[in-house]
């Protein structure tokens, strides 16, 4: 396995261009936005979120993530029972991480990353992090990552 500090040190020097502010966008006018009935069904569902993290990491990787035996994933997957709110939240946190976190590793450091100490996250695992505060600490930790921060 890849020692952490090593794939942080060749991210970093894959990162160091400079990043420019985008420019301004001019607002939506609100009376034209819609969304398209197909598209609000399919972002309105957990399901696809579930479908990727099962088929990026199985179904008990997936279940042990999100706090429930593999056979409750699979009860999901196959629409045998439906889906809390709280879970959906969960899912469809884990999916963006995982997004996000494959962006900035390969594969095999992205699960190890998952679930090794981080020092941006004060020594927890990133999966921890996920299940107990939710997202946002675990891609602050990632944009450190990215921009060279090292805690």
């Amino acid at each position: 396995m890849t020692d952490m500090r090593t794939v942080r040190s060749k991210l970093a020097s894959q990162t160091s261009r400079v990043l420019r502010p985008r420019p301004q966008r001019q607002p939506l006018p609100g009376k034209n936005l819609k969304i398209r009935p197909l598209a609000a069904h399919r972002l309105g569902s957990a399901h696809p979120a579930l479908t990727r993290l099962v088929d990026a990491l199985g179904n008990n990787a997936t279940g042990q993530i999100l706090g429930v035996d593999r056979a409750q994933v699979s009860r999901w997957r196959h629409r045998r029972e439906p889906i809390s709110p709280e879970m959906w939240r969960r899912i469809i946190d884990t999916d963006y991480v995982l997004t996000r976190l494959l962006q900035v590793f390969h594969p095999d450091d992205a699960a190890q990353w998952l679930v090794a100490p981080e020092p941006l996250l004060n020594g927890a695992r990133a999966v921890d992090v996920l299940a107990l505060r939710g997202p946002a600490s675990v891609i602050r930790a990632l944009d450190g990552i990215v921009q060279g921060v090292f805690a």
